[in-house]
């Protein structure tokens, strides 16, 4: 295991290196800047991710990077679908190199606030300690079978219907025909109400003797069907937290290389899975199929094992790009299009995962399409996007103001019930401000603020390292795709902390049935 990891470390340090010098070459800007740009980002991905920070700092470090020097470095070194271009829109930044000198610095001045947060809360909070003392519960020992089972079936239940009827789906506007109070319940247990509970369960598991990895491996299954239920495909992450807060407590668990290698695996197939079933499931909810074959225009197409030989997209205006990998044909029906000739529904999943892991990170490209506006940014203009309300017929206060969206480009976009967003991210909405202070300081609060939740989490739960990991991964993903309609963001604080005294009632109830089998015995 040792081995294996140094093997991958290695790897990712040559790529690292690759990609930096591969950038540095080609960028027309003030090559100090760049540098000085890749020095804090991947400080702040090895820092955020030191053994002792939080987990909400440890997200905040990966989806920043991968948003911020990834998207940037990859885009320039690599040039994998074409000519360099930010594919989910940069307005009307003109690419000089004053203008990639000026937003590198601004992306460097919202980084280096992460870095400084995470310094102070070091000196301020405690670290998690990883304790087995209220982790075995004879009532969940005594009756496994009927709590998985219940469990599992309120789990199909929900996700059935959320799919069949589309109540809360993303990408998709909300069925309109239910109470908004059924809504807020799906959303809730659909995006971490289940794995809340499946991490509870976890956590009992592993306090036991004996550990039943199987049940280990059905509680992940969980949030496969979760975010297929979603039409979600960052389900890679609910395991990456998952699988991080187990890592805690490895040494408790006999064969702890085969259980953490076996997670992995089994995590990446069901990674691969999601992708396929909800890119097909995408195809006829967001398509009209008398229109979907005008949507595409891919001139060549090549795919081997190995590498895209070539990729030519010369519509500019297509969302998903899960959607994308299609000859051209004249054919009306979305099944035959999918498959038509020689395309491999395997590849295109591949191809799928390939764009997403390159393209669609939120970071960089919406601050290069916020400088673009820089002689309007002020604090009104902040105000005026807290006003901003959802209208299916009209694009985000970002996509209308930085991105130069209309509602005729929105027209032609040939979609039903679609309800695609670009987000702007947290650096670039605070920026909205034009105010590098404002945002380093404002970047400090907020992330000090989800610092005191995940403490919260922590200890709401009963030192549960592995809910505590995934509300830091909630934490920091809300953090990282922010900006779109802010002023829910009360509500959905209001949710977490709901989610976290649901979880605390529940632990202290399975507490209480555990003693009075104690009792009892």
């Amino acid at each position: 295991m040792n081995k294996i990891f140094l093997l991958f470390k290695y790897l990712f340090y040559l790529f690292l290196l690759i990609t930096f010098l591969k950038t540095i070459n080609f960028y027309p800007g003030n090559k100090s800047i760049y540098l000085l740009f890749s020095i804090i980002s991947l400080f702040h991905l090895f820092y955020g991710l030191r053994k002792e920070s939080y987990f909400v700092d440890k997200f905040i470090a990966l989806f920043f990077w991968l948003g911020f020097w990834f998207k940037f470095s990859f885009e320039f070194a690599y040039r994998v679908w074409g000519p360099i271009n930010f594919r989910e829109g940069i307005g009307l930044f003109e690419k000089t190199p004053v203008g990639y000198d000026n937003v590198l610095l601004i992306s460097s001045v919202g980084i280096s606030a992460f870095i400084f947060t995470s310094f102070i809360c070091k000196l301020v909070f405690s670290t998690h300690e990883v304790s087995f003392k209220d982790a075995t519960n004879l009532f969940y020992n005594n009756n496994k079978k009927i709590i998985y089972f219940i469990f599992y079936f309120v789990v199909f239940l929900v996700s059935i219907t959320n799919i069949h009827y589309g109540i809360y789906q993303k990408g998709l506007i909300p069925n309109q025909n239910f109470s908004i109070y059924i809504s807020y319940l799906f959303r809730w247990l659909l995006l971490f109400g289940f794995t809340s509970f499946a991490c509870v369960l976890i956590y009992f598991e592993i306090g036991n003797k004996t550990v039943n990895y199987k049940l280990i491996y059905l509680l992940f299954f969980e949030s496969f069907i979760s975010n297929l239920s979603l039409l979600s495909r960052s389900v890679i992450f609910n395991f990456f937290s998952l699988i991080y807060g187990l890592f805690h407590y490895l040494n408790k668990l006999n064969s702890k290389n085969r259980i953490l290698i076996g997670l992995v695996l089994f995590s990446f197939i069901l990674f691969f899975l999601n992708i396929l079933s909800v890119n097909k499931i995408r195809d006829f909810k967001f398509y009209n199929e008398k229109k979907i074959s005008k949507i595409y225009n891919i001139q060549k197409l090549s795919v081997s094992k190995k590498k895209i030989e070539s990729l030519f997209v010369t519509n500019s205006s297509i969302n998903d790009l899960g959607n994308l990998f299609v000859k051209k044909t004249s054919t009306e029906n979305v099944m035959d299009l999918i498959f038509h000739g020689d395309n491999n529904f395997i590849s295109l999943g591949i191809l799928d995962i390939i764009y997403l892991f390159s393209n669609r990170w939120v970071g960089i490209d919406a601050v290069m399409a916020v400088y673009s506006q820089r002689d309007y940014l002020n604090f009104d203009l902040m105000r005026q996007s807290l006003s901003e309300k959802f209208n299916k017929n009209e694009y985000s206060f970002f996509e209308k103001n930085f991105l130069k969206k209309t509602i005729d480009t929105r027209n032609e976009n040939m979609v039903d019930n679609n309800n695609t967003v670009i987000l702007p991210g947290l650096i670039a909405y605070l920026y909205f401000s034009g105010s590098k202070v404002f945002l380093f300081i404002s970047i400090f609060i907020v992330v000090f603020v989800c610092q005191i939740l995940e403490r919260l989490s922590y200890k709401l739960s009963k030192k549960n390292i592995i809910f505590t990991a995934f509300m830091g991964y909630i934490f920091a993903s809300r953090l990282a795709h922010s900006g779109y309609l802010v002023s829910n963001n009360i509500k959905y604080l209001i949710a977490l902390l709901l989610n976290l005294f649901v979880i605390y009632l529940i632990v202290m109830m399975f507490q209480k049935l555990h003693k009075r089998k104690q009792i009892r015995s």
